[in-house]
C-alpha cells in the first residue's frame, strides 16, 4: 500500500513559517506605533498648549502677534471639557474657554479647517507662484505683488460688505486701528486677513466695551488665535427666567441694536447673524453680542451705496419680513441704499420674539395679564416688530416697547 505524505517538504513549511511570523511582526510593529501616535494625540488635546495650534509661521497672513509672548510663556490655561478640546484640536470654528492672568477668557480661531486650507492655497497661487501650500511660506513674500493684488482686490470678503466702496483701501478707510507693534506692511496683510477670514478682532477695536459697546473685550492675537473676554451665557439660556428678567434683558437687546444703527457719528454696523446664542448674558446681567463675523457697515454720509450706485438719504430701509423657519432674511443691496436701516430692529425682533427652535413661544412668552390688557399690548408689539402693520414702523414700535 502506497502511503500519501500529506505533510508539506521541510523548506516550504520554513518558508510559510518566516512569512507568518515577519506578518505577525509587521502587525505588531504597526499596532505599537499607532498606540504611540494616537497616546501623543491624547496627550497634546489634554495638555493643549495653545501656542503650537496658532499657526504663527503663516503671519504676517495672520490676525496678528501682539499676545504671542503671553501664549508663548504658556500664560494661559485652558479649562475645557475633554470633547470641546477634541473639538478645538481638529481645528473647528468652535471657541475654546480659559484663563489667562486670572480673567476668565475665549479663545477662538474664528475659522473652520477648509476656510484656512482655501485661504492659504490662494496665498501660495497669487503671492508667491508655488502651488504647495507647505512650502510656500517657507519661502521670501513677494511683497510687492501682494500689496498689489491686495490693493486691487474687490468685494474682499462676503462677511464683511461696506456700503461706501467694494475694493480693499474703501475697507481699509474705517479700520484705522493704532499699532505700533508690526510694520506697515505687515499690518496690511493682517487687516486683509481678517477681513477676508472674520473681520470679528476688526470690529472689536472700533467698537470697544470700555466706550460703551455692547461686545466682549479684545485683549489680542497671535497667528491664527485670538483670545476675548468671556462674558457669560446665551440668551436662550435665561428663555424660562422670570418674566421681570426677561423683560430687563429684552430692553438691552433693543438698546443694542439701537447702538449698532445710531450709536457711531459715521457708520452705521449692521449684524446679520443675531441669534440667541450670539447674544450672552454676563454675571451682572449685561447684554453683548459675541460673533461679529457677518456685518454689513454703512457710511451714512456717502452718497454711493453697494457697487457705486447712488443711496437715499433721508429715507430709512424697512426690511421685508419673510416666513422662513430659523432662518433670517435681508437684502444687502437695499440696506446699502439707504444710509440708515432698520435691519438691527428686524433682525432681533424676529430672533428673539419670534417662536424658533432655541426660542419656542418667544422670549416674551407668558405675559402677565396687565402686559395683555393694556395698550397696545405685548404680544401686538412683538409681531408688530417682526411685521409692522398699517402705518407703524419698526422703529417707532421699538420705542414702544422699549416704553
Amino acid at each position: 500500500m502506497k502511503i500519501e505524505n500529506s505533510m508539506p517538504p521541510r523548506s516550504a513549511l520554513s518558508l510559510s513559517s518566516q512569512i507568518n511570523l515577519t506578518n505577525q511582526k509587521l502587525i505588531h510593529i504597526s499596532a505599537g506605533l499607532a498606540a504611540v501616535i494616537l497616546f501623543k494625540l491624547l496627550l497634546d488635546i489634554l495638555s493643549l498648549n495653545v501656542s503650537e495650534i496658532a499657526d504663527r509661521p503663516k503671519c504676517p497672513f495672520c490676525y496678528g502677534e501682539e499676545l504671542c509672548p503671553i501664549i508663548q510663556n504658556n500664560s494661559i490655561i485652558t479649562n475645557a471639557s475633554f470633547l470641546d478640546r477634541i473639538i478645538f484640536y481638529v481645528n473647528t470654528k468652535k471657541p475654546i474657554r480659559g484663563y489667562m492672568n486670572n480673567q476668565d477668557v475665549v479663545i477662538k480661531k474664528l475659522a473652520s479647517s477648509s476656510e484656512f486650507k482655501d485661504l492659504d492655497r490662494f496665498i501660495c497661487d497669487k503671492f508667491f507662484s508655488h502651488s504647495n501650500s507647505t512650502e510656500c511660506f517657507s519661502k521670501p513674500l513677494k511683497y510687492f505683488a501682494a500689496l498689489n493684488h491686495i490693493y486691487q482686490s474687490r468685494n474682499v470678503s462676503d462677511k464683511l460688505v461696506y456700503c461706501g466702496g467694494d475694493s480693499f483701501p474703501d475697507v481699509m478707510n474705517i479700520l484705522k486701528i493704532s499699532d505700533e507693534t508690526h510694520s506697515p506692511t505687515d499690518r496690511i496683510f493682517q487687516y486683509w486677513t481678517q477681513v477676508k477670514l472674520n473681520p470679528e478682532p476688526l470690529l472689536l477695536q472700533i467698537l470697544k466695551p470700555e466706550e460703551g459697546w455692547p461686545v466682549p473685550k479684545y485683549f489680542g492675537s497671535c497667528g491664527r488665535l485670538i483670545v476675548v473676554e468671556h462674558c457669560g451665557k446665551d440668551l436662550a439660556e435665561f428663555l424660562y427666567a422670570p418674566l421681570p428678567v426677561r423683560m430687563n434683558l429684552t430692553l438691552q437687546v433693543l438698546d443694542l441694536a439701537t447702538n449698532f444703527t445710531f450709536g457711531h457719528k459715521d457708520y452705521a454696523f449692521y449684524f446679520t447673524d443675531i441669534s440667541p446664542i450670539n447674544l450672552v448674558v454676563d454675571q451682572k446681567h449685561r447684554v453683548r453680542l459675541v460673533d461679529l463675523e457677518h456685518v454689513i457697515i454703512s457710511n451714512k454720509k456717502s452718497s454711493k451705496g453697494s457697487s457705486g450706485k447712488k443711496r437715499n438719504l433721508d429715507t430709512p430701509h424697512l426690511s421685508e419680513h419673510i416666513e422662513c423657519n430659523d432662518c433670517l432674511a435681508f437684502s444687502t443691496d437695499k440696506i446699502c441704499e439707504h444710509s440708515i436701516s432698520d435691519h438691527n430692529f428686524y433682525a432681533v425682533c424676529k430672533e428673539i420674539f419670534g417662536p424658533s427652535t432655541l426660542m419656542p413661544g418667544g422670549f416674551l412668552h407668558s405675559p402677565s395679564e396687565c402686559l395683555k390688557t393694556t395698550p397696545p399690548g405685548l404680544s401686538f408689539l412683538t409681531n408688530n416688530c417682526i411685521q409692522p402693520s398699517g402705518n407703524s414702523t419698526r422703529l417707532q414700535t421699538v420705542e414702544d416697547l422699549k416704553n
